[in-house]
């Protein structure tokens, strides 16, 4: 069964990475069954074992005596029940909200099957001493209809191990229904961390990126789109609810395991307005932060998740989800990563956490899915470590290859560290280069989405649309990274709508909007109303030739003091306060738009118009995160690990 659903891997996989050898590509793979075959082994063994001791126990209690055909099927219905049930199970359990009615469906079926080939030998046995029971049943009858009992859920698994293998083939899959224009499919594509001035497309004048800048020519571009914070939960949290982290009473106050990040049952996401709309909302993400227990999956009914990178073949065997349960127990795990590494190297292709959400997302699209669907994609790409298969420039001469290795190691300090690793001229080059090699990356895996959405004829009633969670600073102002700052570097994010219903291709937008008017747009675009509690509004108009006024932004990070930050920008002005040191930074963009001279105390009617609007949202905020029903007050505690989890993520 295992090796059945890896064969479409094994013969269609390797053109997602096209540059890999084959041979190497399918050697991965076959070395991953068999090793995951061991490991299956030796959980059916210890079944087996248990089982036959269960067995035993029957047999000797009730003094019957079954054949050996018959306690073959019962221990092998036993093992198919518990595991295939377990498998189930631990889909359900971890959020992976994949199709399991067909596992469970068949564990029954087995463990029934083996159980009825006991009942109905026992049955038989006793009627065979009746002049009647002899005449109706013979000995081969009984061996039918127990070998029939038992042989029918081994087939079924062998009918689904080959569906599973030709669902992956557009050849055997119906065309879905048509959409109509004023109810497009939605693809909504997230990315982490990523610079809008490291496109092409917002003008950068390296090519990065060429599938986003075709779309960008294809669609309408955004110029200053700012999101709501600096890093990934407070940001990804306001933009697809439509409300301000502090609304959502979304903040830190120790550290990063132990944050308030709970999205309350009674919000309304993204998906859930889609799925109002009669779309089936589907969700691959790659983020440790979205996690389904959190809220952020509220709507959804099918999503794949790849929280770590982990050697290429090693990742796809934590895609089995009876292994991944059992790999879950931190023992258990090293002992299989130990085995693992005495047997292979385990970094001979080093896994791209986006390269499985491409995995999960083209296996949907091939399925010829029903439409409209929502499919909301999120890599971690561009996101610290700076790890790409190959720096976008040739590094520096000075670098030494210890020193790139450093670089690629150097993980996301955020606001752990004390200060920011000192790096010379050449190697925050070097960083920059590697940066652009991850923004190169993801470009590669949005263009394939974007291909197979072509091929399957989905693009033209498809609207595409790319939206960042956050930037990421290269000491622009002395720090790297993101969180714990509230500039620019680290607010724009670049926003692209393409496909209906835009009517204005190539048109760049230079009114400055927020990441939390994504879903109100949405919502229009599919002939729905917003949620009353939305804060943004729809930038259908500008998607359409039309114009909307200018609004102030805001923006707030809600980490623990002195990181309590809030930001206004309206018109050529922008205001960062820290109400815990009660700072004030006042920045002229037009003058400035690196905001690198603090003009607070030149301007102070500036800052007191600024002050006073930044005064009113934190009034109106607060008060929302009061009234706001919720059905329980949000949780901060380090639940399952969930520091481990983060170091895992690369935090």
């Amino acid at each position: 069964m295992a090796l059945l659903e890896h064969l479409p891997y094994l013969f269609w996989g390797a053109l997602y990475r096209p540059e890999w050898d084959l041979l190497v590509y399918l050697g991965l793979h076959l070395r991953a069954i068999a090793y995951m075959m061991v490991i299956y082994g030796l959980l059916c063994g210890l079944l087996v074992w248990l089982g036959g001791l269960v067995l035993l126990a029957v047999i000797r209690w009730t003094a019957l005596r079954p054949s050996g055909r018959t306690c073959f099927a019962v221990l092998m219905g036993w093992v198919l029940a518990i595991t295939l049930g377990a498998s189930a199970a631990a889909r359900l359990s971890s959020g992976d909200t994949g199709p399991t009615f067909s596992w469970l469906v068949i564990a029954v079926a087995a463990g029934v099957g083996g159980l009825v080939a006991v009942l109905l030998e026992l049955t038989v046995r006793r009627w065979q001493r009746t002049r009647l029971g002899r005449r109706l049943f013979r000995l081969h009858t009984l061996r039918r209809a127990a070998f029939f009992l038992y042989a029918l859920p081994l087939l079924a698994i062998l009918l689904v191990g080959l569906y599973r293998l030709g669902r992956d083939l557009p050849l055997f899959h119906p065309a879905g229904r048509p959409t109509t224009p004023d109810r497009p499919n939605v693809v909504l594509i997230g990315i982490d961390a990523l610079r809008p001035d490291h496109l092409g497309a917002y003008g950068y004048d390296l090519n990065t990126s060429p599938h986003l800048d075709a779309l960008a020519r294809e669609g309408v571009l955004f110029q200053q789109a700012y999101a709501q914070s600096s890093w990934t939960l407070p940001s990804v949290s306001s933009f697809i609810t439509s409300l301000y982290p502090s609304e959502l009473q979304i903040h830190c106050r120790q550290d990063l395991a132990l944050c308030f990040r709970q999205i309350d049952p009674l919000r309304t996401t993204i998906a859930e307005v889609m799925q109002a709309a009669g779309y089936r909302a589907h969700a691959y993400l790659s983020s440790i932060w979205l996690q389904p227990q959190d809220g952020f999956l509220q709507g959804v009914q099918e999503a794949g998740f790849v929280w770590a990178p982990a050697p290429f073949d090693q990742a796809f065997l934590a895609q089995r989800p009876l292994l991944r349960t059992v790999l879950l127990y931190q023992p258990l795990r090293t002992a299989f990563e130990a085995g693992y590494e005495l047997l292979f190297d385990p970094r001979l292709v080093p896994a791209n956490r986006g390269d499985l959400v491409n995995h999960y997302a083209l296996r949907f699209l091939r399925r010829r899915p029903s439409e409209p669907f929502f499919l909301w994609l999120y890599y971690m790409e561009p996101h610290a470590p700076y790890n790409p298969d190959r720096p976008f420039r040739p590094l520096p001469a000075e670098i030494t290859p210890e020193r790139e290795r450093f670089l690629r190691e150097l993980g996301d300090a955020l606001l752990e560290a004390a200060s920011p690793p000192n790096l010379t001229s050449e190697e925050q080059q070097a960083l920059l280069s590697l940066y652009d090699g991850n923004i190169a990356e993801v470009d590669r895996l949005i263009g394939q989405i974007l291909a197979e959405l072509e091929r399957q004829g989905l693009r033209e009633r498809t609207l595409v649309v790319i939206l960042a969670d956050h930037g990421e600073e290269f000491y622009d102002h002395g720090g790297y990274a993101h969180g714990g700052t509230l500039y620019g570097e680290t607010l724009h994010v670049p926003l692209i709508f393409s496909g209906p219903p835009v009517t204005t291709p190539g048109r760049v937008v230079e009114t400055p909007v927020r990441s939390l008017d994504l879903l109100p747009t949405l919502a229009e675009a599919i002939g729905q109303a917003p949620p009353a509690e939305a804060r943004g509004r729809s930038l259908l108009p500008f998607l359409q030739g039309e114009d909307l006024e200018a609004l102030p932004l805001y923006s707030e990070d809600v980490y623990r003091p002195p990181y309590d930050l809030k930001a206004v920008r309206y018109r050529n002005y922008k205001l960062i306060y820290s109400p815990s040191l009660q700072q004030f930074e006042l920045y002229n963009l037009e003058r400035d738009p690196g905001e690198q001279v603090d003009v607070s105390q030149t301007e102070p009617q500036q800052l007191a118009e600024l002050m006073a609007l930044l005064e009113d949202w934190q009034a109106q905020t607060f008060l929302a995160a009061q009234t706001l029903p919720r059905v329980a007050p949000p949780q901060g505690q380090d639940s399952g690990g969930f520091r481990e989890l983060l170091k895992e993520g690369g935090y």
